[in-house]
């Protein structure tokens, strides 16, 4: 497919670059601005880096109730689709459905 547009290799590269440019200077420098500019915003951000929390993970968990929510969404969501639900293999337990995860480690001095 030929490009429409006549543009010298060079003229893109600029186009790129300031593109790129822009994208950076909007996560690194007008983003960490507008979070400082919310309380509600800088409270959070405080609290994250004060726990160590990185936001940017993402935790799967194997515990019951998360699997007994999930069910329920699912069900609530597409209570107009009708679905037939197949039951879990007799003697299998939720732990044997959900992905085998380490256990948490507890927080709390013991």
């Amino acid at each position: 497919m030929m490009p429409t547009d006549n543009k010298s290799l060079l003229q893109r590269l600029c186009v790129f670059a300031v593109t790129l440019g822009g994208a950076l200077l909007f996560v690194y420098v007008f983003l960490p601005f507008l979070t400082n500019s919310f309380g509600i915003l800088k409270s959070m951000s405080v609290y994250l880096d004060e726990n160590e929390i990185d936001p940017t993970r993402y935790f799967y968990t194997d515990v019951e109730q998360v699997r007994e929510a999930e069910l329920y969404l699912d069900s609530v969501l597409n209570a107009n689709t009708p679905r037939k639900i197949f039951p879990a293999p007799e003697g299998t337990t939720s732990a044997q459905l959900t992905p085998h995860l380490p256990a948490p480690q507890s927080t709390r001095n013991e």
